[in-house]
């Protein structure tokens, strides 16, 4: 029986950071097979692929993405089945 378990993440970033995180998402994405969509709303079954960035326009989707491409997470047999993420909030530093 599976069981799931919900996690709270909480992640620190730079705007450099930021940037770097976003292009290792997108260079994932598109190393991986990226994703398609319908090329037009009539339901044919021509497809097109999406542009890393549009799939992962800004660092939140580039965060859910590196989580979701963690090759620990697929050897562990452990399936991602959601991911939500707020605004982010600035942090006073020490």
């Amino acid at each position: 029986m599976k069981r799931t378990y919900e996690l709270e993440l909480k992640v620190t970033l730079d705007e450099l950071d930021e940037q770097r995180a976003i292009q290792i998402a997108r260079d994932h994405f598109r190393a991986t097979g990226g994703a398609q969509a319908p090329a037009d709303n009539s339901g044919a079954t021509t497809w097109q692929e999406i542009p890393p960035e549009e799939a992962l326009p800004d660092v939140i989707e580039a965060v859910m993405e590196l989580i979701r491409g963690n090759p620990l997470c697929e050897q562990a047999r452990m399936e991602v089945v959601s991911m939500s993420c707020n605004e982010p909030t600035d942090t006073a530093r020490c």
